[in-house]
C-alpha cells in the first residue's frame, strides 16, 4: 500500500524492513514524507529483537499513524500487534499480489546498502 493522498506531517506514515550487509543484519525504518530512513544494527532476527527496535525509534521519534512492512514474521507477530495496539498505531502489511506497495521502502534499503558496502 502506497500512501496516494498527501501527508499532512512528517512520520505520520513509515515504512519498515528488514536487510542483511556483510553477514549482519539491520531494519530500516524510513518516513513517507521526508523520505528520511533510520537504520539499526539487530542482534538477532527474532520478533522481540524487531519490536524493541521498533519501539526504541518510535520512543525518539514520536508514534506514527501507520507502520507499512511486508509480511515478515517479525511484522506479523502478537509482539508487533500489541505494540500497535498500546502505542495506538495501525499495521498495514504489504500483499503479496501487489508487489508495487513496498517499493519505497525496498528503494530506501538499496539506497542504506550502497552506504554500508
Amino acid at each position: 500500500m502506497i500512501p496516494s493522498e498527501v501527508l499532512p506531517r512528517p512520520w505520520h506514515t513509515v515504512s519498515a524492513d528488514l536487510f542483511k550487509v556483510n553477514n549482519f543484519w539491520y531494519i530500516v525504518i524510513a518516513d513517507y514524507y521526508s523520505k528520511f530512513p533510520f537504520v539499526k544494527k539487530l542482534n538477532n532476527l527474532t520478533a522481540t529483537t524487531v519490536v524493541n527496535v521498533v519501539r526504541s525509534i518510535f520512543s525518539e521519534q514520536g508514534i506514527p499513524e501507520t507502520l507499512i512492512c511486508d509480511n515478515g514474521t517479525q511484522f506479523t507477530s502478537a509482539q508487533l500487534q500489541d505494540l500497535a495496539k498500546r502505542y495506538g498505531f495501525r499495521v498495514v502489511t504489504s500483499s503479496l499480489y501487489y508487489p508495487k506497495g513496498p517499493g519505497f521502502i525496498e528503494r530506501q534499503v538499496q539506497t542504506v546498502k550502497i552506504k554500508y558496502h
